[in-house]
């Protein structure tokens, strides 16, 4: 699923004129269209970072995996687009941490391109930037950081945060007409991030044009210190960084307006209304995709991409998948195995419990919770974007009834018991319980019950 915007919040950059808007995407002959155009009067917006209000005088799209799709180790990300052609427009697909509070030389922003639309400074721009530092990795006199922990620092100025490969390193794209529909793709292995581009056909049949193994990365302003008027306290700056072994992002696609001249600005009205199509956005895991890769003949198959719905929701969903095995040569069934016995299903609710009390989610927390660790990041699945009610008592009956807390007996939910809502369940509402129980589970439950004084009943539990 695919949020509008560059975050869930969506929230700008202050350094972008274009305020992202559901209005600006569209679907056009199973295309996504990102629209960038004037708006009279400007439209107001937060903007980081203090979250102003701002007022915007264009507006465009973006979209980013707010539910689903994360890129992960082992996976193959590729999208195959047409970039559009006005002066300061400016399009970028990149990949930045869910959790912000890991440890910090495994948190870095992958930009898998960066792309000026200005036809007199274009420029197709590829690479990797380390945003978080512990402390002491930089000068005791840094002009700009946010702590994200004691020892965690979120580095503002640009020209202190690392940088792979370089401050203007960028690909020139030999034959590729960057204003036709190409494709771009990032491979992330064990130990090795690969960045690919093709006109036509899959851009994983191509030859990676830059790869990051690991290693020595420096600052920005390492590369470009005369940038800062050679006084900047960066130029001697550099880490040691690898790919991580357990990266976490969500990703994003965005298609904004510029207007400075870096950016390929000044941005020209007269461009506008302006286009980026979007073919189709695909995630494969790579055991899926190396059979193809071993072999270029072989096609995609036909349902590795889906379009988006003709009229989308305000938080709509791109449907993709990987290939499947149709697409390979066919291999006799093997017999079936016996059935597995059914699973022990544990349920644990806890009160009061922060997303920085668990370790598997704050490596810094005060009380590392290493069993935990195990069931949730090891083992199974943490998700970084969940609301919870400020009470127990609507958290207990979601838990056991899968519903919203408005959707049993008393409309806001309940917490101390009531005569007239001793049991949020409704009539004719199954509990987990119950449908457990006619999956031939046995159901027991040990603990609080606080607010619902008939939960322990056996109808129910």
């Amino acid at each position: 699923m695919f949020g509008i915007g560059v975050n869930k919040d969506n929230t700008l950059n202050n350094g972008v004129s274009a305020a992202f808007r559901r209005e600006n995407l569209s679907v056009r002959d199973g295309k996504l269209v990102m629209t960038a155009k004037q708006e009279a009067p400007p439209l107001a917006g937060p903007s980081e970072p203090r979250l102003d209000s701002v007022d915007f005088h264009y507006s465009s799209g973006a979209v980013h995996t707010s539910l689903g799709y994360p890129l992960r180790n082992n996976m193959y990300l590729e999208v195959r687009l047409k970039l559009p052609d006005n002066a300061g427009g400016f399009c970028a697909l990149w990949a930045m941490p869910n959790n912000p509070f890991g440890t910090p030389a495994d948190l870095f922003e992958i930009d898998i391109f960066e792309f000026h639309a200005n036809r007199e400074q274009t420029k197709f721009y590829s690479g990797i930037w380390w945003h978080d530092f512990e402390r002491d990795e930089q000068p005791e006199d840094l002009p700009g950081y946010r702590a994200r922990a004691e020892d965690h620092i979120f580095v503002t100025q640009q020209e202190y945060r690392g940088h792979f490969p370089g401050h203007s390193a960028h690909f020139q794209g030999g034959s590729v007409d960057y204003y036709e529909f190409l494709t771009v793709g990032l491979k992330v292995s064990a130990g090795k991030i690969e960045w690919f581009l093709a006109q036509n056909g899959p851009a994983w049949r191509s030859s990676p044009y830059r790869t990051f193994s690991g290693g020595t990365v420096r600052a920005r302003g390492n590369h470009n210190c005369e940038r800062y008027g050679g006084h900047c306290n960066a130029s001697h700056l550099e880490w040691q960084r690898d790919v991580p072994s357990n990266l976490d992002a969500r990703v994003i696609l965005e298609y904004t307006l510029r207007d400075p001249l870096w950016a390929g600005g000044p941005i020209n009205n007269s461009d506008l209304p302006s286009e980026m199509l979007v073919d189709y956005i695909r995630f494969y895991d790579l055991p899926e995709l190396d059979p193809l890769i071993s072999d270029s003949k072989l096609p995609l198959p036909s349902d590795s991409k889906l379009p988006l719905p003709p009229s989308a929701p305000a938080g709509f969903t791109s449907h993709v998948r990987t290939p499947s095995s149709p697409s390979l040569p066919s291999i006799p069934p093997s017999p079936s195995p016996p059935p597995s016995p059914p699973p022990s299903i544990l349920v644990i609710l806890g009160d009061d419990i922060g997303v920085g009390d668990v370790s598997s989610y704050n490596p810094r927390s005060k009380v590392q919770t290493p069993h935990i660790d195990t069931l949730l990041a090891s083992e199974g699945m943490t998700l970084t974007d969940t609301h919870a009610t400020p009470w127990c008592g609507p958290s207990r009956y979601s838990i056991l009834s899968g519903r919203y807390p408005q959707r049993g007996r008393h409309p806001v939910g309940t917490y101390e018991p009531e005569p007239d809502c001793s049991n949020q369940f409704l009539d004719g509402q199954a509990s987990l319980a119950q449908v457990l129980r006619a999956a031939n589970f046995d159901t027991a439950f040990f603990g609080g019950c606080r607010g619902y004084p008939s939960l322990g009943h056996a109808a129910t539990l």
